[in-house]
């Protein structure tokens, strides 16, 4: 799935996601380690099973979430690429891109961390697009090639509607089209 979202928006879909969707395990990728920080600083004290990875953590750190993660003590994991590869995990439900990943390839590496559960437990991944990410998106669905299916949480706009821009003069529609007319002028 994808959903749009304006960039300031990200963390209460987020928010709005998990509260819906309660998985059992998810990891949610984005592109950068300040990203990653950012995200667990706001979760930390709220969550009480999340941690994060990046590739600035110490080894022992990493391992040590690895295995509280793999144990399903921490249900909710924030990473990045770099950290959330090679990961082998069974039971992980979704998959949250925060960030459209910039490769393609990184999209399949992300997504295919639910392909290790077992059959009897469905899997899920989300990708939050903003509007100029459109082509980014585009191509993944090439890559991939599959369409992937515009998600929505009823109630909640995660986009801003965009102003539409004022037009001078009249619209005439009696033709099936619109045409714009020179607005009038007073005479003087």
């Amino acid at each position: 799935y994808y959903i749009t979202v304006d960039e300031d928006r990200k963390f209460g879909l987020l928010v709005r996601l998990l509260a819906k969707e309660r998985p059992q395990q998810a990891i949610v990728f984005t592109r950068t380690k300040a990203r990653t920080e950012q995200l667990y600083r706001r979760f930390v004290g709220k969550l009480p099973k999340v941690a994060h990875l990046h590739g600035d953590l110490q080894q022992s750190h990493r391992d040590r979430v690895m295995r509280r993660f793999r144990e399903g003590k921490v249900r909710l994991l924030i990473a990045t690429d770099v950290a959330g590869r090679g990961l082998d995990i069974s039971g992980i439900t979704h998959i949250i891109n925060y960030d459209i990943p910039e490769y393609c390839d990184d999209y399949i590496h992300r997504i295919g961390r639910t392909g290790r559960m077992t059959s009897d437990t469905p899997g899920y991944a989300f990708t939050f697009v903003t509007r100029e990410q459109g082509e980014q998106l585009t191509r993944i669905e090439m890559r991939i090639n599959c369409e992937l299916k515009r998600y929505t949480i009823e109630g909640y706009e995660a986009c801003r509607p965009r102003p539409q821009p004022k037009l001078a003069g009249r619209i005439d529609t009696s033709r099936g089209y619109a045409i714009l007319s020179s607005p009038s002028r007073d005479a003087t």
